[in-house]
């Protein structure tokens, strides 16, 4: 059979959807390293949990922006998610771009609620209610549910360079999960660095944080490898 041949013009992405990678893949590995640590962590752990839900958040926040710069228009990213003509939700489960903008607000939703419930936790009595239904069953459920809308954040991107026609790219069936690997270990880093400036992280805990950034590197470096 003979190879594939590529035909697709450059996307033109600029350094704005670059940023998006980044702080996407940030947000969504800082929340999943969060749920980790508050489910099946210490009681020591869980002030290093806070501190991961609150880097969720805020690296999410520039994420809309960066996308809505790229699209040069704003008003397109509302017609990503409403239709104009019905005035219904624009949904479409065979758009990749609708997938990831849906994808994107639900967790936005999640990521802002334990947000709320960190900071909560952290001394801000106002937020004290969140905090209170997110304790037990409802919380671990949600942190469920957010964490594999945030793996789909940190992946689907990788995924559909893995499946575009663009030379290097195409046929990487590795890259979905290049990307994955890569947002936990820049995650785990990152909430490293931020609670060794909080001094008030566990050394056990820290260690633990540690040892999965460098797993978390050799299955990125695995990946790579991998790549066809």
């Amino acid at each position: 059979m003979a190879p594939a041949e590529h035909f697709a013009a450059p996307p033109g992405w600029e350094w704005w959807i670059l940023a998006y990678f980044f702080f996407g893949g940030l947000s969504g590995g800082s929340y999943a390293i969060g749920t980790l640590l508050r489910l099946v962590g210490t009681a020591a752990d869980q002030r290093a949990a806070r501190i991961a839900f609150i880097a969720s958040f805020l690296a999410l926040l520039p994420c809309p922006i960066f996308l809505i710069a790229d699209l040069g228009q704003p008003l397109r990213f509302i017609n990503m998610l409403f239709d104009a003509s019905s005035g219904g939700l624009a949904f479409k489960p065979w758009s990749p771009m609708s997938l990831g903008s849906w994808a994107l607000l639900g967790f936005g939703l999640f990521s802002f609620v334990s947000f709320l419930g960190a900071v909560a936790e952290s001394g801000w009595h106002a937020a004290d209610p969140i905090a209170r239904i997110l304790r037990g069953t409802v919380g671990a459920v949600w942190n469920v549910i957010g964490t594999g809308l945030g793996f789909f954040v940190c992946g689907y991107t990788g995924v559909l360079l893995a499946v575009s026609n663009q030379p290097v790219w195409s046929d990487g069936w590795p890259l979905g999960g290049m990307f994955l690997a890569s947002a936990l270990s820049g995650s785990a880093a990152l909430i490293l660095l931020l609670a060794h400036w909080r001094r008030g992280v566990d050394a056990g805990t820290e260690l633990r944080l540690a040892t999965a950034d460098r797993n978390f590197v050799m299955l990125e470096a695995i990946l790579i490898v991998k790549k066809p």
